[in-house]
């Protein structure tokens, strides 16, 4: 059965790079084509096309199979997927990426030139705040602070927007205002991503009408679920617990940020 074809690719250069705490590095992208992207709702994601390292100059747009992007002779295109936010204006997007290991991502976020091109496809479907929300927890790792940027410039004014982010040495990240914010961050436990995040969350008082949105590691984010729902009874319909990534593996389209 073939699948439904993704929005096409919308051309874009790198207009900026700049290190957050942590492992992060936010990037800028520009260019009047991404005035067609329209981002309605939070957590939304694209899909992110770089170019290939070893032509760091040259993007090649992958075609579409009826299944998968395939790229030149079969191969691989290189794509992840991302949260966007809007810059300073229409034409200007915001990618902040997590720089780990030998990533393709990360690769490119911590060398890509000014100017050196790339390209975004979507966006996917993210997240609606209940409309009238006054208490909100939103947690994450770092690959999920995008869209815990996004959540929190969403949320209403006068609503309390607890935040909960799993940084690995527990280093606060640049959250956007908000007259109800109260910030935290836990260490994560090295070799156990997401377990610190889910401890935290365990000790939460989740009762009375608060709503829960929570992303990371998959098999965290499972142990999460049956510790929200089996053991604590919360109402499902009150809590989104989404995997981004797996440990231990890699994949052409892995959530890098």
């Amino acid at each position: 059965m073939l699948r439904r074809p993704p929005a096409p690719f919308l051309p874009a250069v790198v207009t900026g790079r700049e290190p957050l705490p942590g492992r992060l590095i936010r990037v800028h992208l520009g260019g009047p084509a991404l005035a067609r992207l329209q981002v309605r709702q939070p957590a939304s994601s694209v899909r992110l096309l770089v170019p290939d390292p070893a032509d760091p100059a040259q993007l090649s747009v992958p075609d579409w199979d009826g299944n998968r992007f395939v790229g030149a002779g079969g191969s691989r295109p290189p794509l992840r997927t991302m949260t966007p936010r809007r810059g300073a204006g229409p034409e200007e997007l915001i990618l902040d990426v997590v720089v780990h290991g030998d990533g393709l991502a990360s690769r490119w976020a911590a060398t890509a030139e000014i100017g050196s091109p790339a390209a975004v496809s979507g966006p996917a479907r993210g997240h609606d705040i209940e409309p009238g929300a006054s208490d909100l927890v939103l947690a994450g790792d770092e690959t999920a602070f995008g869209a815990l940027c996004s959540l929190v410039e969403a949320a209403d004014p006068v609503a309390r927007v607890r935040t909960v982010i799993e940084t690995p040495a527990g280093e606060g990240l640049p959250l956007p205002a908000h007259p109800g914010l109260i910030p935290e961050t836990v260490p994560a436990r090295p070799g156990s991503p997401g377990v610190a995040l889910v401890d935290r969350i365990g000790e939460l008082d989740l009762s009375g009408a608060c709503h829960l949105w929570v992303a990371g590691e998959a098999a965290a984010m499972q142990q999460l679920r049956k510790l929200l729902h089996l053991e604590r009874g919360l109402d499902r319909r009150r809590a989104v617990v989404r995997g981004y990534w797996k440990a231990g593996r890699s994949s052409d389209e892995e959530s890098e940020g």
